[in-house]
């Protein structure tokens, strides 16, 4: 795991533990006594024999082939940014690189850690993408590419949000886009007044197939993100925006490009969504 001072610009639920040097050394320096006298207050007997310390140190005893002694590497290494809302600075200065995951104990521990975009102030972003690429239009794997993207209504709760931006990001490092893992760059969160948007960039604009295969299963995956209601309908459609397009300002001139509707696909499941 990464030391807490990598996560000093990321907000977080609570403040990390276990990587505070200062407490340790305090811990360090205390007594015996006093160390006793705590235990004594907290109600735990502190006369341990040797016996009761052997017994309790087979009782934690793992094996090291044990799954729980285990890692799980990822497929690919992940890059994770952090965009804070500051409109002191430019856009790459609020920009963060918080954490390179390779590991996905590691990452379900930081996921687990860091504040869901819900409780951002407005104008925060949070970013996902594959290993040194970074979430730039301009970037090599990025410049021929844009992004599937959905905006949900303003009336979704807040809940949805961080169900599906995490359900997603889990399937992104688990490699569970089947066959077009290599087309995908990354995946952005917006928290936005207007309606926060979830979005995967592509490298190819022109891949048409693949661009609407990524777009069919990434509404497929936060709709079926546990806790969702899946009844309810938080978007429309999932669009395609090219970067370059974006980046001239061209895109606001042009008709949407429609690359799946939610109503299409949630037609085919058991439990369609109600009018």
């Amino acid at each position: 795991m990464a030391n807490s001072s990598e996560f000093d610009n990321l907000p977080l639920k609570t403040e990390l533990k276990n990587g505070d040097a200062e407490d340790v050394e305090k811990f360090g320096s205390k007594h015996e006594d006093e160390l006793e006298q705590e235990n004594v207050n907290s109600g735990t007997d502190a006369s341990y024999s040797d016996d009761d310390i052997e017994e309790e140190e087979e009782k934690v005893d793992i094996p090291t082939d044990s799954i729980v002694c285990k890692k799980f590497p990822l497929a690919h290494k992940w890059d994770f940014y952090f965009l804070k809302d500051d409109k002191d600075l430019d856009w790459l200065g609020r920009l963060t690189m918080i954490h390179t995951f390779d590991e996905l104990g590691a990452f379900l521990a930081f996921l687990n850690e860091a504040r869901p975009p819900s409780s951002l102030k407005t104008g925060s972003d949070y970013n996902l993408f594959k290993y040194k690429i970074k979430p730039l239009w301009e970037e090599k794997e990025n410049c021929n590419g844009g992004r599937a993207v959905v905006t949900l209504e303003k009336t979704a709760n807040t809940e949805a949000l961080d169900l599906m931006w995490q359900e997603l990001m889990i399937a992104l490092v688990t490699e569970q886009f089947t066959g077009n893992m290599d087309a995908i760059c990354g995946a952005v969160c917006n928290v936005r007044n207007k309606g926060s948007k979830i979005s995967i960039w592509t490298r190819s604009a022109n891949d048409e197939e693949s661009n609407k295969a990524i777009a069919k299963f990434m509404v497929e995956t936060m709709l079926r993100a546990p806790g969702v209601d899946s009844t309810r309908r938080y978007f429309d459609s999932v669009r395609f925006e090219e970067h370059k397009q974006a980046s001239s300002k061209q895109s606001s001139q042009l008709p949407p490009k429609i690359l799946v509707y939610t109503k299409d696909i949630l037609s085919t499941w058991e439990s369609p969504v109600r009018n």
